[in-house]
């Protein structure tokens, strides 16, 4: 009857609801894990430079007219060094704060290419004990795109390669065509990620259970998070060889390259 059906669509709409608000529930249960577990491991990422700062600066307040220039030139390049490291980090985690509180880019005709010097220029201020090489590869067209965001993700590429290749060692930078996307590599000579790995990167804070590295963990989870917004993806390559090595493609759709 009418109102057997009645009752059986109200049942079901009742469990249709109960089950929206259990998901949200546990949505909302894994954002704030999320957001207590980075507000723990960032605590602690952030006390050691400002530590190293503020033991730099006491020391040349209260030694600094009788210590060596040597001495004096050494604690203020540490203060810069971990300055700088600090400033990484508030970077990492502002931009990971804006990815995940509805950030909308800013699409343009961009060159990619210009966004590739960009990103390398960076990366060889940030990390001058590593040989960043030259550009490599032209594709003649323009891609829509938020150039900021495209940057930030390279860099985070390039950084992340410097972290974990030996110092000196080559970091390429390649951009090609390849059939429905345009690909941005970034390939190291480090020790390579095992296949266990390749997707657990991306979540935040992972690392590996050998790495001794420093940073947030938020690096390649902004690589991710910035291609999605951009309509693109982001896959790892590694082993690529005997002795190890990494090739990181950051793609973004045909849709978005300029037409010939």
């Amino acid at each position: 009857t009418a109102l057997t059906m009645l009752s059986q669509a109200a049942a079901a709409l009742a469990r249709v609801l109960q089950a929206e608000k259990a998901t949200s529930a546990r949505v909302r249960a894994e954002q704030e894990s999320l957001r207590s577990t980075l507000l723990l491991s960032l605590s602690h990422d952030l006390r050691t430079p400002l530590a190293a700062i503020l033991g730099s600066v006491s020391s040349l307040r209260q030694l600094g007219a009788s210590l060596p220039e040597a001495a004096r030139d050494d604690l203020l390049l540490a203060a810069e060094e971990e300055t700088r490291r600090l400033s990484r980090y508030v970077d990492d985690l502002l931009t990971m704060t804006r990815l995940n509180t509805g950030l909308k880019p800013q699409m343009n005709w961009v060159d990619p290419a210009d966004v590739v010097h960009g990103a390398v220029a960076r990366a060889r201020a940030a990390h001058p004990g590593h040989s960043f090489s030259p550009f490599a590869g032209e594709t003649g067209k323009l891609v829509r795109s938020d150039a900021a965001l495209l940057e930030q993700a390279l860099f985070n590429l390039l950084e992340n390669a410097a972290k974990f290749s030996p110092p000196g060692s080559e970091i390429t930078a390649r951009l090609a065509l390849d059939k429905d996307k345009m690909c941005f590599e970034i390939e190291d000579n480090g020790p390579g990620i095992p296949p266990d790995q390749h997707e657990r990167i991306f979540d935040p804070l992972f690392r590996g259970a050998d790495s001794s590295t420093s940073g947030t963990g938020l690096g390649l989870a902004i690589v991710r998070g910035i291609a999605t917004l951009l309509d693109g993806t982001v896959s790892v390559k590694s082993p690529l060889n005997a002795a190890g090595g990494t090739c990181f493609t950051f793609s973004l759709p045909m849709e978005n390259v300029e037409p010939t």
